[in-house]
């Protein structure tokens, strides 16, 4: 198999770099913490001997309001030649924002580390071989944060909350051709929403799109889907049109929310 690692990195650290934005995932979703530390062993099984590997784990369950001590560390480390390569889960979610990811995939690039993920191996200093979602077309501009499945053990359906574009549900019974069957865009709102992440990390503007961050949760009893916006809160939406659910559809018995709690609206069908 053809690598992009080369002597050059390999005198240099690798550095992992584990994040989660809530103690909440570190505690419940521990799949993805135990993955996120795999990546050691991949950074082995790449030629790095353990003395030049790096765990960056502090700044798992910081959200993107506080200060994300490794992150800074692993900028500064970059910029400064001593890394070799950057281990992330995903590439495209390095960083909380597009500004400082683009400042992180610049640095890589003039001081030559490469960036790794579970689906392969990146040189942002070869531009043109840099797939769009890594130089930013993704993150906080249109891309998905948080997708589910409907069942685990027989997945036909995918939810996805979207950074400016709303929640979108994808039909997957044939995994090679996935087609999205409903959409829904929040109104932007008009006034800023205390607690908001958009409002504090300044990317808020009135009447703008909203960001969908959070899980979203099917429910094929009542043909329904919610989940929660930085702006707009918690909504309850409901299919059109007979789309979802699959005949054989089948969700967990979610903790579903009442209609005081929420803000019930309908879906639009892209079927």
């Amino acid at each position: 198999m053809t690598t992009k690692v080369t002597d050059h990195h390999l005198n240099r650290e690798a550095c992992i770099y584990l994040r989660q934005s809530t103690p909440g995932q570190v505690r419940f979703n521990r799949e993805s913490t135990e993955r996120q530390y795999q990546l050691g062993t991949k950074a082995r099984e790449l030629g790095w001997p353990p003395e030049r590997i790096r765990i960056l784990d502090r700044d798992l369950g910081q959200s993107s309001s506080t200060a994300r001590d490794d992150f800074k560390t692993l900028v500064n480390d970059v910029a400064m030649g001593q890394v070799g390569a950057v281990f992330a889960l995903e590439a495209s979610r390095l960083a909380r924002s597009s500004q400082q990811w683009h400042r992180l995939l610049e640095l890589c690039a003039i001081t030559r580390t490469i960036v790794i993920d579970e689906d392969g191996e990146y040189d942002p200093a070869n531009f043109n071989a840099v797939i769009p979602d890594l130089t930013g077309l993704g993150v906080f501009m249109y891309g998905s944060h948080y997708c589910s499945v409907d069942n685990k053990n027989h997945a036909t359906t995918l939810a996805c909350g979207f950074f400016n574009s709303g929640i979108r549900i994808f039909d997957i019974r044939d995994p090679k051709r996935p087609k999205e069957i409903a959409y829904y865009n929040p109104a932007g709102t008009t006034t800023a929403s205390p607690g908001s992440n958009h409002v504090s990390t300044a990317q808020w503007k009135a009447g703008g799109p909203d960001w969908c961050s959070a899980q979203v949760h099917l429910d094929h009893r009542t043909g329904t889907v919610w989940s929660t916006c930085q702006d707009n809160g918690m909504l309850m939406l409901k299919f059109t049109n007979g789309v979802w659910p699959f005949p054989e559809s089948a969700t967990p018995p979610w903790s579903i929310p009442s209609p005081c709690q929420s803000s019930s609206r309908s879906m639009a069908s892209t079927a």
